[in-house]
């Protein structure tokens, strides 16, 4: 029997080999200041606090000081511990060693102390602000979690480590400094805290999901030259952020790292970024403008949806591929040139944007499902060349398009009738094709087909639009003083209601082209 009595206790203190603990260590207490508490003896010879009913715990959630008093009030942690005849010095904050203690308002830790185990201090929701020690380098899993008192800590210079979940749920912590020796962040380690300002040290190398995400009172971040990513969640739901600067260095932003940052109205993105993951600034409702540098080869899904702000976005003109969804919902995006290499458009891409005018670029060979629909103020449409499908819904509910410029001579297959919803836009084909948009089951819904056989131009650039709505010609990006209309024989017209004919447009002393009003 005393020999199956140890195996069994043998496979017990097994359970726990992560916590340095030797199956013939016995827990003992000691009395230091008035205050009682428990340790064993590790592998070292140096001395670890743990709970007085250490090894015998199945879950965290066991009271692991019952039948014993749990101390109170300010603590002191002795350098060393007396045992078997001599002294060990105390290195380590063992695994939940305060567990529960809710009175414990302060806590002095040793100079000898080199580390802070799993859930050293969980649930000390009366623990106030607490210095870590120099000596320390590991701050471990949920070590303050839910300490929710605290509202200031001090961290050693000789730290490197913060696990997942170490301030977690510490509401009331508004200020933290990061020595620089830090170079991993673990997962939620400080989500749902109280802190306002993070500044994250040089060499810092490691930041997990959800670290610094829900923190409601968190208003600016800086990030360090050594970052490379950021990670999922990152800073998801931080309601308060007004300042986000980008450092080069940074290649990837993962998915949700700043969704539902409401505050957020502008975020730097560095050149050398190459990947925007999927809902990364979803539903930064306060985000104006976007300017993705070059290098990025990849957006995720939903990237941008819901930034109801979001007026102007720049993107790579080398990018082949955004993916679905990207603008869903941006209702003020007014201004995005596509890209000259883009070669197809995913579903609601640009489902609920403001878009006054779109042009597709020549190598899109088809548009899919609800793509540009609704857009509620779209009214000009102009559609490549290459383009050879257009999917369900892509221009459902626009009700404003009054022209669509068509580059194709072959019709874009519409598989199904749901493409468009109302038929009353001018379509401008090229020369000669007008009898196969009136043939075809789609296209030929529209009443007025009419071929471009004169050269008509829209000018375009980055900063001057030009176009006809209503049969005026309306010119963006210029003082209206810069602006000279000629009807075909060169006479100056005034820029009115103008009548159906071909016209001459000149900005500032930029050659005159030809545009068209259709009625």
């Amino acid at each position: 029997m005393k020999r199956i009595l140890s195996v069994l206790a043998v496979l017990t203190m097994a359970l726990f080999a992560g916590h340095s603990v030797k199956a013939q260590d016995s827990v003992f207490g000691y009395t230091h200041q008035g205050t009682t508490l428990y340790y064993i003896i590790d592998n070292s010879g140096d001395a670890t606090l743990v709970p007085p009913l250490y090894p015998n715990l199945d879950t965290i959630n066991d009271e692991m000081w019952t039948g014993y008093t749990k101390p109170q009030g300010a603590v002191v942690i002795p350098d060393s511990v007396p045992y078997g005849g001599s002294n060990h010095a105390v290195t380590k904050v063992g695994y939940c060693a305060f567990f529960r203690c809710y009175d414990v308002t302060h806590v002095t830790m040793p100079s000898t102390l080199r580390a802070i185990d799993r859930h050293g201090f969980l649930n000390c929701t009366s623990l106030t602000s607490p210095v870590v020690p120099e000596g320390v380098t590991t701050i471990g899993y949920g070590a303050f979690d839910k300490c929710t008192s605290m509202q200031t800590i001090t961290l050693p210079s000789t730290l490197t480590s913060i696990d997942s979940y170490a301030f977690f749920e510490c509401y009331s912590l508004q200020s933290v400094t990061l020595p620089e020796s830090l170079t991993t962040i673990g997962d939620l380690a400080f989500c749902r805290s109280g802190i306002t300002e993070v500044i994250l040290p040089e060499g810092l190398t490691e930041l997990g999901i959800f670290a610094f995400s829900d923190c409601g009172a968190l208003q600016s971040v800086s990030f360090p030259s050594t970052l490379s990513t950021i990670s999922g969640a990152c800073f998801q739901g931080d309601t308060s952020l007004i300042s986000v600067v980008i450092p080069v260095g940074v290649d990837t932003i993962h998915q949700w790292a700043f969704y539902g940052c409401t505050s957020l109205p502008i975020v730097t993105l560095p050149d050398g970024l190459v990947f925007i993951g999927q809902s990364a600034f979803g539903y930064c409702v306060s985000l104006q403008s976007i300017a993705c540098p070059n290098t990025v080869d990849s957006i995720g899904q939903y990237s941008f949806a819901d930034c109801i702000s979001l007026d102007s976005v720049l993107l790579p003109d080398g990018l082949r591929h955004i993916s679905e969804g990207t603008f869903l919902f941006c209702e003020s995006l007014k201004w995005c040139p596509l890209p000259s290499q883009m070669e197809f458009v995913d579903p609601f891409l640009f489902y609920g944007t403001g878009f006054e005018t779109i042009e597709v670029p020549e190598g899109v060979t088809y548009i899919d499902t609800a793509a540009f629909g609704p857009c509620p103020a779209l009214h000009k449409v102009t559609l490549p060349s290459t383009l050879t499908t257009l999917k369900a819904f892509a221009f459902q509910y626009d009700t404003l398009i009054d022209t669509i410029i068509l580059n194709s001579a072959v019709p874009p297959a519409t598989p199904g009738d749901s493409v468009f919803t109302y038929f009353a836009a001018t379509l401008i084909v090229p020369c000669g094709s007008a009898d196969s948009y009136r043939q075809h089951e789609v296209w030929g819904q529209f009443p007025n087909v009419v071929e471009n056989c004169n050269g008509i131009e829209d000018i375009e650039s980055d900063y001057i639009n030009v176009y006809v709505r209503n049969g005026r010609i309306i010119v963006e990006g210029v003082d209206v003083e810069m602006v000279a209309v000629y009807d075909i024989m060169g006479r100056p017209v005034v820029n009115h209601v103008l009548p159906t004919g071909v016209y001459m447009v000149q900005v500032g002393n930029s050659p005159a082209r030809k545009v068209a009003i259709f009625r």
